[in-house]
């Protein structure tokens, strides 16, 4: 089975230590991964689903920022690997960055941090050269996209 996240796409102001990862990630609730105690730089294994402006189109975060008409369909189905952070105690959720190359496709659709939800499908994670499988008797679903739409 997998584990299927819908969320805000953000930007980090931080310096990544890994070269492969960009600065553009989503957030996942500790919860949901802390069993398989991930350690950092392991990568999660999925594909994207669904890109989406979390506004209504006629309203606009900033009116000075247009663009045009967009067709996702060179980035949906796209497999992603997500390169795993681990929040520190305090906070609830862990980070996952794009890599580099998926980063570069986003922004070559305009898909800017805070302005678009992506839902994605996670099934593996590859540590080296170990690979587990994520939830393999069920699905386990995360959409924080409600507050955006309040």
């Amino acid at each position: 089975m997998s584990l299927v996240v819908r969320t805000l796409i953000r930007l980090s102001d931080h310096e990544i230590q890994n070269e492969d990862a960009s600065k553009v990630y989503i957030n996942v609730p500790k919860k949901v991964l802390e069993m398989y105690t991930i350690k950092v730089g392991c990568l999660l294994n999925g594909d994207i689903e669904q890109i989406k402006k979390f506004m209504d189109e006629n309203e606009n975060l900033n009116p000075q920022i247009r663009t045009g008409p967009k067709d996702y369909s060179q980035i949906i189905g796209s497999k992603v690997k997500m390169i795993f952070y681990g929040g520190s105690a305090e906070e609830d959720h862990d980070y996952l960055f794009f890599p580099k190359q998926i980063a570069i496709k986003l922004t070559s659709y305009a898909v800017f941090p805070n302005d678009y939800i992506i839902k994605m499908r996670f099934d593996t994670i590859s540590c080296g050269w170990k690979r587990t499988k994520l939830y393999s008797e069920t699905s386990v679903n995360f959409d924080d996209t409600e507050q955006y739409y309040d």
